[in-house]
């Protein structure tokens, strides 16, 4: 008897403040949607991210070093936990583009004179890959191409 009454004052108490309830469990509902949306989108860039980095054999850890001798990479290679490894040489360097009133800087990173890198592959959106034996090819990131409005085939000294 005492469980029934105490129901019945309950719904009796809920049908004076529905309005209330109504807008509690609205708030609550708004709450769990926002949770589960921020925790599937986080999921979803984790995902993704992850794929990228597969696709493209992105490397987990850069070193950098300044003249290191050849030899030191076979070293590092029978390291425990090292994969793969792939080694570039890189290059800060002062560009004279004709739209551009002063001189730009960029990065050279070299590239293995037959095929793709070992590690963080490239993806060609426009022209083609560079021939061997050519020195005067460069591939340049889709960025940069876009801010000088370079075109393939364009020159830069």
């Amino acid at each position: 008897m005492l469980l029934t009454a105490l129901n019945r004052k309950l719904f009796r108490d809920l049908w004076r403040i529905r309005g209330q309830a109504f807008a509690i469990g609205l708030v609550m509902s708004a709450g769990v949607t926002m949770f589960v949306m921020s925790t599937s989108a986080m999921v979803s860039l984790e995902e993704s991210k992850r794929s990228y980095y597969d696709r493209y054999r992105f490397a987990e850890i850069f070193a950098e070093v300044r003249r290191a001798p050849n030899g030191l990479v076979s070293r590092i290679e029978v390291l425990t936990g090292v994969g793969l490894l792939d080694t570039r040489i890189v290059n800060d360097v002062l560009l004279n583009i004709e739209t551009e009133p002063r001189p730009v800087t960029g990065r050279f990173i070299s590239v293995p004179d037959q095929g793709e890198p070992t590690l963080n592959h490239l993806s060609l959106r426009r022209g083609r890959w560079l021939e061997p034996g050519r020195s005067d090819e460069a591939l340049v990131s889709e960025a940069f191409a876009q801010a000088h409005d370079l075109q393939p085939g364009d020159a830069i000294t």
